[in-house]
């Protein structure tokens, strides 16, 4: 009898030591999968976070929100961006208009990057498909000659019995008169002048970016553009032999502010391509030269006393628009499909 009590005792112990052992075993499997789980759980969040980052900075660049100089890397602006259980940091590398996006999603101790490079293009505004475009006026007094392209004129088309129109006029036209942003212009500029600048005899390159009042005076070819924010653009009185050429995508002449001007006045021997832009009045008084492009005002074009008039429109303004301009397309950006995780 006492040894089928001792078979008995060791059978328990046996058994209970068994099932002790399946218990720390599956314990320890569910202890497992549970954190198994939970790192699939965590990564495949820190993955879709560095998607959102990606996302994110996507609408910021078409909502203009972000100004990165051309070779320049921004690390700060989109840096520990809460969402949801985790971050996202975005580090932005600029080269001409790709921009090159490295996201790192994290959530806990867990992080997944992926790398996604995109086009950033403006998409062009109405008024870039004329050859002129006024939001009020358009004034030919006492001026003879051509204009190829379309004309856009938010109100009259006046004095223009000695110009012949090689194209479209359009009165009372609905295009509106994009703006400019100028900070943008200021982040890309090669030279920033705070205050007036003349430009004197000589050859110029690149963005220039003037707060105040620019002067153009003889002899002078701008291989580039001149942006003034806050003041008019006059090339001096009799001022002769001036070309400005920009580069393809930007403008020639920009006076951005809404009461500034454009203006020329007995200058001779004039070449200028591209966009000519003024807040107020593009005005040009027994002038003699040619332009290429398209002029742009938000009041009035006066061309008056010009004999030969010619003027003619430069495609490229449509199919390369110039950068940080509204009231068009707005700004696009294009995924280039070289989307890779690292």
């Amino acid at each position: 009898m006492f040894k089928e009590k001792g078979f008995v005792l060791l059978l328990t112990l046996v058994l209970m030591v068994t099932l002790s052992a399946l218990a720390g075993s599956l314990i320890l499997s569910l202890t497992t999968n549970f954190r198994n789980a939970s790192f699939q759980t965590n990564d495949a969040k820190a993955f879709w976070l560095g998607e959102a980052g990606i996302s994110d900075v996507i609408k910021r660049l078409k909502n203009n929100e972000l100004t990165i100089a051309n070779g320049a890397t921004d690390s700060t602006s989109m840096q520990n961006i809460a969402f949801g259980s985790g971050t996202y940091s975005v580090t932005i590398a600029r080269n001409g208009t790709t921009y090159t996006l490295t996201s790192t999603g994290t959530v806990d101790s867990q992080s997944r990057q992926v790398v996604q490079s995109v086009v950033v293009g403006t998409g062009a505004s109405p008024a870039f498909s004329y050859v002129q475009h006024s939001e009020r006026n358009l004034n030919f007094n006492n001026s003879t000659g051509t204009v190829t392209g379309n004309v856009s004129v938010g109100n009259n088309l006046q004095n223009s019995g000695g110009i012949t129109f090689v194209g479209t006029v359009t009165q009372d036209s609905a295009v509106a008169t994009p703006t400019v942003n100028t900070a943008s212009y200021q982040a890309i500029a090669n030279t920033v002048v705070t205050g007036t600048k003349t430009f004197t005899a000589g050859t110029y390159s690149g963005i220039w970016y003037v707060t105040g009042n620019v002067t153009i005076q003889s002899n002078v070819t701008i291989n580039g553009t001149v942006i003034s924010s806050g003041g008019h653009i006059t090339f001096a009185n009799n001022a002769t032999n001036i070309t400005v050429t920009p580069s393809t995508g930007y403008p020639a002449l920009v006076a951005a502010a809404s009461n500034k001007d454009v203006v020329g006045t007995r200058n001779s021997s004039l070449s200028i391509s591209g966009l000519i832009y003024a807040g107020r009045d593009i005005s040009f008084n027994r002038n003699s030269g040619t332009f290429a492009g398209t002029m742009i005002a938000g009041r009035d074009i006066l061309l008056r006393n010009l004999i030969p008039l010619n003027v003619t429109y430069a495609s490229e303004i449509l199919t390369s628009p110039p950068p940080y301009f509204s009231g068009g397309g707005g700004t696009t950006v294009t995924k280039n499909k070289d989307w890779n995780e690292i």
